[in-house]
């Protein structure tokens, strides 16, 4: 058995730098048998290569792992391994009622699908040509994306023309998009005061029509208001100036018919258009009645032109509400008049534009 001893002797003289062959002399002159000195000095060099090699593999572990590093970074973040080959700008709306938000989606293309981050400065300049609103945005995106921007115009911006600036930067790459639009009065509800005190709504959100020209049609408190004319031939009664050879539609008798037959008449006129549909539902005298008639003409025809017959303002919005959803008529969104209910409906007509792009 060879010392230990021994074996870190000749490791320490192996370290300093001694040779091979000057370390078997040495030994010989003190007396080991050369047996014994080619094991150790076998042993040491097979220990001290293995260490070297373990030596070596760590640091290729460590380049390599330096290497991915550098190399990802250069993947996902440096500037030149993409490049922007489009980049637009397109509005949902060029008309913009004071106080509303400005919307507008920002088209981007890059040559390749790897993630990156582009800094968007937009500017909102006047006539004049100086900013009046700024926001900057930063998007992280793969080959392409077209991302909405909502910037809120203050309730005191002055009507006119203004530009919509946009200057996208990515590393070097500099690319400017510019958009125009027209700033208009926000349309708000006119309440007036009459003289017995009651409210009148100058402008209603629809026209108020119940198809009957024996009617007056106003708007009272964002209700439709349907007043009964006198002396017309028309109005369901038999009036003393009429007769049923001057007005039979009035005075001729007429069999009893339920509120469901007067119902199903309707429907079953609508191909004969809607005045003619309109006149069975006027001949129910009940109002709440009358107003679920002309629902139920909305729902058969998928028309709004009913929903303007409709005397009650809830019950309104919800035939408009209705028709929008089943016809993607976002256009009867500002005849709403409830607030939240007119909102939500713009805002459905944003998504809606969003998912056409």
């Amino acid at each position: 058995m060879v010392e230990q001893s021994l074996i870190e002797y000749v490791r320490r003289l192996k370290t300093q730098g001694y040779s091979s062959s000057t370390i078997r002399n040495q030994l010989i002159n003190s007396g080991y048998a050369p047996f014994d000195i080619a094991n150790v000095l076998k042993l040491v060099d097979k220990t001290s290569q293995g260490k070297k090699l373990n030596f070596l593999n760590n640091k290729i572990l460590i380049i390599i792992f330096f290497l991915i590093i550098v190399s990802s970074s250069i993947y996902f973040i440096w500037p030149s391994s993409v490049n922007i080959i489009e980049f637009s700008t397109k509005l949902s709306n060029n008309k913009i009622e004071q106080g509303s938000n400005l919307l507008f989606f920002n088209n981007i293309r890059s040559d390749n699908k790897k993630e990156i981050f582009v800094n968007l400065d937009h500017n909102v300049l006047n006539s004049e040509g100086n900013s009046i609103i700024t926001k900057k945005e930063t998007i992280l995106f793969s080959e392409y994306i077209s991302s909405p921007t909502d910037i809120a115009l203050f309730s005191t911006i002055s009507l006119g023309d203004y530009d919509i600036k946009t200057v996208l930067n990515y590393g070097k790459t500099n690319i400017n998009s510019e958009l125009s639009f027209s700033v208009i009065e926000k349309k708000d509800v006119e309440i007036i005061t009459t003289s017995n005190g009651s409210l009148l709504i100058s402008e209603c959100p629809v026209v108020c029509n119940d198809f009957n020209s024996c009617t007056t049609d106003k708007c009272f408190n964002g209700n439709c208001v349907f007043e009964l004319k006198n002396n017309c031939c028309g109005n369901n009664i038999c009036e003393t100036s009429e007769s049923e050879s001057s007005c039979s539609d009035d005075c001729k008798s007429k069999t009893t018919q339920t509120i469901d037959d007067l119902k199903q008449q309707a429907k079953d006129n609508l191909d004969k258009g809607a005045e003619k549909a309109a006149k069975y539902c006027n001949q129910i005298a009940d109002l709440n009645l009358r107003n679920e008639c002309f629902i139920d003409l909305s729902k058969e025809s998928k028309d709004s032109i009913f929903c303007s017959s409709i005397s009650n303002t809830e019950l309104r919005d919800s035939c408009l509400i209705d028709i929008v959803l089943n016809k993607k008529d976002y256009s009867l969104c500002n005849k709403i008049l409830d607030e939240l209910l007119r909102d939500n409906c713009l805002l459905m007509s944003k998504v809606n534009d969003v998912n056409n792009i």
